[in-house]
């Protein structure tokens, strides 16, 4: 076992879970950098892991980072799964607010046509 497998799996998935809600909660609360610092910590011990990919492009859109948010859900998220309708989701919104509507519009379309459960966030984020 590698040093960093070892201190993978001595980090309970419960403690991961809670990093995870904390970094979530410092984006709520317009504490980015904290947040950053948080889901990067996370990314460090599982750099792989799409919610928390998804958490940090959502932190960057909200502080204004549209080029990194973009850049985290198309190369990191969505080459690795295509399918993710809560990555589009988010990429959606944040080709939106970088000014990119129509390709932002298209991207959203492509969700709410699923019948799956980020339909209504995409109808949401439709919505005039």
């Amino acid at each position: 076992m590698t040093t960093s497998e070892s201190i993978q799996s001595a980090i309970p998935e419960d403690t991961l879970k809670l990093l995870l809600e904390t970094g979530i909660m410092a984006t709520n609360l317009g504490l980015f950098s904290r947040a950053e610092g948080i889901f990067n910590g996370i990314l460090a011990l599982r750099p792989e892991c799409q919610t928390t990919l998804i958490c940090l492009a959502t932190t960057k859109l909200l502080s204004k980072r549209f080029d990194e948010a973009i850049k985290i859900l198309k190369e990191k998220v969505l080459t690795k799964n295509p399918e993710n309708d809560a990555a589009k989701s988010i990429l959606g919104l944040v080709l939106q607010e970088a000014g990119l509507s129509q390709e932002g519009r298209t991207v959203l379309e492509s969700v709410s046509a699923q019948d799956k459960e980020s339909k209504a966030l995409a109808e949401a984020l439709l919505a005039p």
